[in-house]
């Protein structure tokens, strides 16, 4: 499956030379569209280049077997648990 991608992420043309740094984004961009046909190019762009390489990660091991060998390594940024206090 090829996933054109029809919008830049500041919505201009991909000609520029201010949006060859943006290369690597959109291509994560496509390979997300990719694995999830829901997520819109215009949503993605909203999100921040090393936000787009850690969801792509995990929708690539969501597509792995699951098993005994299956392996998934929480990262730094999102926390395990979280708790919120009422201010009441």
């Amino acid at each position: 499956m090829v996933v054109e991608l029809a919008l830049w992420p500041d919505g201009a043309s991909g000609s520029s030379e201010a949006q060859e740094g943006r290369v690597p984004q959109v291509s994560l961009m496509q390979q997300i569209i990719e694995l999830n046909p829901t997520a819109t190019a215009g949503f993605l762009a909203r999100f921040a280049e090393e936000s787009l390489r850690h969801y792509l990660d995990r929708l690539a091991m969501a597509t792995q077997p699951r098993g005994r060998d299956s392996r998934w390594v929480r990262t730094g940024e999102t926390p395990a648990i979280m708790a919120r206090e009422s201010i009441d």
